[in-house]
């Protein structure tokens, strides 16, 4: 599995709003996402003829009593994966925000 790296000082602009359940991050968004929550994507390489899949990994923080959680998300897409841990993340989140 190949870990993708991103550069920390690129200037990409953060998310402004907030995407919908279903929606698909574009790359620019997706990559805004992973740096804002300090997130990782790996691509896997197959020698097969399957497309390669993409995996995100993201630790959500926990608060209080509750420990932080791990998100690992897969994808056929960068987008695709970064998509889905953003979901994830976000209803996290929100479960988090109900105990406060």
């Amino acid at each position: 599995m190949q870990q993708l790296l991103f550069n920390s000082e690129a200037s990409v602009p953060p998310i402004a709003d907030q995407l919908g359940f279903g929606c698909s991050m574009t790359n620019v968004e997706a990559l805004a996402w992973l740096l804002q929550v300090d997130g990782r994507l790996y691509q896997t390489k197959s020698k097969s003829t399957k497309p390669d899949a993409w995996v995100a990994v993201v630790k959500v923080p926990g608060a209080g009593a509750q420990k932080g959680k791990l998100i690992v998300a897969l994808g056929e897409s960068a987008e695709e994966a970064t998509t889905v841990a953003e979901e994830q993340w976000q209803t996290l989140w929100e479960d988090l925000s109900k105990l406060h």
